[in-house]
């Protein structure tokens, strides 16, 4: 990467580099200050890296996060001749046009309510104290490996009812689907990163005709039986929603807890601070996703229609990235953007999103967040980092792969 000179013309950046992957915070703030907004020839597509833009992008009706409608999109095929992983992403939030996705927003939203949530808790501290209980050794262990990863699939095998020994079979899918949403694979390389998929959809499509014949008032019992008007989801639409609860999710909840854990543990004080205020996990773990956001660069989404924005003509069709990483880091909405600050004001934190693209699944990443933190600070009270983390950069996203600690 060069900084000389930067202009749209002159700057480069290799979304790839593990560098920047990493960390991609200072070539963040070289933008955010020279070149905010310009079209990046390497992403195919425009880079908005201010909050003032990416606050006002995730709201604009002149955007949309249906790929389908990207310039180099591939053909649209008939669903006939569609692979799963093409039909799945078809039918999830992350693609729908604004009306489908509102539609199916509003029909999942009981599932995700807090309360339908929050009545996981005890089901959820058991699961959590029993993967502690598999750590092989205690006195040195990879969080990332041993505790936020099985967490993170165990509890959503829970949600729907996967049974254990199936639990493979969804972490295979997950991956796929983190790797497959990369636009920039040749279709050949999407092809071979989503062979996963297929097998996991079986899986889902089997637990949701159980469900709607033994149904028991649980979260993918209460997907199933929402209706709205006469309407409810189609096995394809559970099918999507699962599948990218399965993916996103995973990636949000583990990468939160291994977050927060090597960001508090960097200064041992605030990790006792929040260890003994238990008030303090929330605004801590907020501060961690604004501080150290998880997609290297960022949401995308696709112009529906001509517009002019900072004096650049966006036509229909092109992408636009939404780097939240750099907007959480902008110095004109962050007070010492760069510090991690426990009592900061969340309340322009865009972390989980905003309005019609809020993550649903928020509530199941606090909670899992909540009960792994109180778990580790309570069996280890004097853990500690052993080494810097290892991030993983088959994804392109900065999630952390190896956090070794010791107790």
């Amino acid at each position: 990467m060069s900084n000389t000179a930067l202009t749209p013309d002159t700057f480069t950046l290799d979304y790839t580099d593990p560098n920047f992957i990493e960390n991609p915070y200072p070539t963040y703030k070289i933008l955010r200050e020279e070149s905010p907004f310009f079209y990046y020839e390497g992403g195919n597509g425009w880079l908005a890296t201010k909050y003032a833009d990416v606050a006002m992008l995730l709201k604009d009706p002149r955007v949309t996060t249906s790929f389908n409608l990207w310039e180099h999109a591939p053909p649209t095929q008939s669903e006939e001749d569609m692979c799963d992983f093409d039909r799945l992403m078809n039918s999830s939030l992350m693609q729908l046009d604004r009306d489908a996705h509102l539609r199916i927003r509003k029909l999942a939203f009981s599932a995700f309510a807090p309360q339908i949530i929050q009545k996981s808790k005890p089901q959820i501290t058991d699961l959590v104290e029993s993967i502690f209980d598999e750590l092989p050794n205690e006195k040195q262990f990879n969080f990332a490996e041993s505790i936020t990863h099985p967490v993170s699939i165990r509890t959503i095998s829970y949600l729907l009812g996967v049974s254990p020994q199936d639990e493979a079979v969804f972490d295979r899918m997950a991956e796929a689907i983190m790797i497959g949403m990369n636009p920039m694979w040749s279709p050949e390389e999407r092809a071979r990163a989503t062979a996963g998929v297929t097998d996991g959809l079986n899986m889902i499509r089997d637990l949701i005709e159980f469900r709607r014949k033994n149904p028991d008032g649980f979260f993918l019992s209460t997907l199933i039986q929402a209706e709205e008007s006469g309407d409810s989801l189609s096995t394809w639409e559970l099918q999507a929603l699962v599948g990218i609860l399965l993916a996103v999710g995973m990636v949000t909840a583990s990468n939160g807890m291994n977050k927060l854990t090597w960001t508090l543990l960097e200064d041992p004080i605030k990790f006792n601070t929040v260890a003994s205020d238990s008030s303090l996990f929330l605004p801590a773990l907020l501060e961690t996703f604004r501080l150290r956001f998880f997609s290297s660069l960022g949401f995308r989404r696709f112009a529906l229609e001509d517009f002019i924005l900072h004096g650049h003509r966006i036509k229909k069709g092109q992408m636009l990235y939404l780097c939240m990483g750099s907007a959480l880091r902008d110095e004109a909405v962050f007070e010492d953007a760069d510090a991690f600050k426990i009592d900061r004001d969340q309340s322009k934190n865009l972390c989980f999103g905003l309005g019609a693209h809020y993550c649903m699944g928020s509530n199941l990443a606090k909670l899992q967040g909540e009960v792994v933190f109180d778990t580790l600070t309570n069996r280890f009270p004097n853990v500690s980092l052993d080494r810097p983390p290892v991030f993983d950069i088959v994804t392109l996203h900065n999630n952390i792969k190896e956090l070794w600690l010791n107790t």
